[in-house]
């Protein structure tokens, strides 16, 4: 099931991202932002930041501007919960992490839709490697 989780989040969230370059606005871009800083003092204080790294891709989801989506996004999140708290404890991963993140949303910031997709495609890609490496 996990497999098939990532396979489905790499068909759906580039295209968001891509969306939410296009679409943000200054006060969602503002928001993702202070996510990640939240992830960020949380990973320094050695905690792992399972609520930020969920709510940064739901943010993305917000900004694409689809409430249908944000509605699969729900069951999504919740399908991938227990393998996201799983895949945050490998040592590194949440550094990864973050560091997509930040990826993401500099390219949500610049407004370039195709580099959001890409950062977001290879964000997926990463976590991939890392959590079918784990199983």
């Amino acid at each position: 099931m996990v497999t098939e989780l990532l396979d489905f989040r790499k068909m759906i969230e580039p295209p968001l991202a891509s969306r939410a370059a296009t679409n943000a606005s200054p006060e969602e871009i503002s928001e993702m932002e202070e996510i990640l800083q939240r992830q960020e003092v949380k990973l320094s204080q050695g905690e792992i930041a399972t609520a930020e790294d969920a709510e940064f891709h739901y943010s993305i989801a917000l900004a694409s501007g689809n409430g249908v989506v944000l509605k699969v996004i729900d069951i999504l999140m919740d399908l991938l919960r227990d393998t996201r708290e799983r895949s945050l404890q490998v040592p590194g991963r949440q550094e990864k992490s973050l560091a997509g993140h930040w990826m993401i949303l500099s390219a949500i910031r610049r407004r370039d839709a195709e580099a959001a997709k890409s950062a977001m495609r290879r964000h997926i890609e990463d976590i991939e490697e890392i959590v079918l490496h784990e199983s």
